[in-house]
């Protein structure tokens, strides 16, 4: 009996997580902001963390190194530099620029509480398999909202 439990818990697991988007090369950068940010929006559906998870899946390998496995990457985005991030009211990207590295694309976010929080999103374009050429996520920066932020 406890094994049938066991096996149906990881069979519904299973199940849900088949709804998260998986990075795609079709996918550019901003496309990539904008999944991320729009399951952290509904970051607790379809069941708790599946944003900060959805996050963790476009996180670059270089970007998992430093963070590492997904429950220290939960424990970093719950930091309070980033919790405006989850379940935020909305939300405004600006324009994609590109760097020596990559892209940035800077965000305004409103979070559940209503403190606004800025952001730039670093994104690098994969060279290794399994992931050549997906955009994926190098580092979310916490940005304070008095400094320049083009295209915003």
């Amino acid at each position: 009996m406890r094994r049938l439990i066991v096996l149906l818990c990881l069979v519904c697991a299973s199940l849900t997580r088949a709804d998260l988007i998986e990075p795609d090369v079709q996918f550019s950068p901003e496309d990539v902001v904008q999944v991320v940010l729009n399951a952290m929006q509904t970051n607790d559906l379809p069941y708790p963390n599946a944003g900060v998870e959805q996050a963790f899946y476009f996180a670059s390998p270089k970007n998992k190194r430093a963070t590492g496995p997904l429950w220290h990457f939960t424990a970093i985005v719950r930091q309070p530099e980033y919790l405006p991030l989850i379940n935020h009211r909305s939300r405004q990207l600006g324009e994609a620029e590109s760097t020596p590295d990559g892209m940035t694309v800077p965000v305004i976010v409103i979070g559940a509480s209503g403190e606004v929080a800025g952001y730039l999103w670093r994104l690098s374009q994969q060279t290794d398999a399994p992931y050549q050429g997906f955009w994926m996520t190098d580092a979310v920066i916490p940005v304070q909202l008095g400094q320049t932020m083009r295209g915003l």
